[in-house]
């Protein structure tokens, strides 16, 4: 065993006389703002991609928000696929391609690839922009009319000016 000695022992109680007071001030602090944040106008809002992780994650949120008495303002659902429409065919694409001047020094193959591939990379965004769809549903499920849904589309580029955060904007509040 070893023993400490008297001066150690009133410096430590001292510290703990001392500290009691600041401990007070931050549990004040604590109770401030939880009343604060269950005021009527506040409510938070929960931003999620539309993966489905991300869907559980918000709603699992939502659930732990709601259990703690905090009011929900709503979700935005960021990056959302968009739908396109269907191309045409790959061999129609394929005639539209070798019609064009610019098109001219590829050989027939690989204007057919190229049709193939571009029609290949519309369906992959036809079924991203479904899966997305279907995971809004899914939340909208969970969430029914208790909160709005926001949807925001998935920008061509990073959000990362004042810029970007005004066409942001535009989508969330119209």
């Amino acid at each position: 065993a070893r023993f400490v000695g008297a001066g150690l022992l009133a410096e430590m109680a001292q510290f703990f006389v001392e500290t009691r007071g600041v401990l007070a001030g931050i549990r004040e602090q604590a109770a401030d703002l939880a009343a604060l944040l269950r005021e009527p106008r506040v409510g938070f809002v929960i931003v999620a991609s539309p993966e489905p992780v991300a869907i559980s994650e918000a709603l699992m949120f939502h659930d732990r928000l709601t259990a703690a008495r905090l009011s929900i303002a709503g979700f935005v659902v960021n990056r959302m696929h968009a739908d396109v429409t269907s191309p045409p065919s790959r061999e129609a694409l394929a005639a539209l391609l070798a019609g064009r001047a610019e098109c001219a020094p590829f050989a027939p193959y690989e204007l057919v690839r190229a049709a193939a591939a571009f029609c290949a990379s519309t369906e992959e965004m036809r079924d991203a922009a479904l899966t997305d769809g279907l995971e809004v549903a899914r939340l909208d499920a969970a969430v029914g009319a208790s909160a709005t849904i926001v949807n925001v589309p998935f920008l061509d580029h990073d959000v990362h000016d004042v810029a970007g955060l005004a066409e942001l904007g535009r989508f969330l509040v119209g």
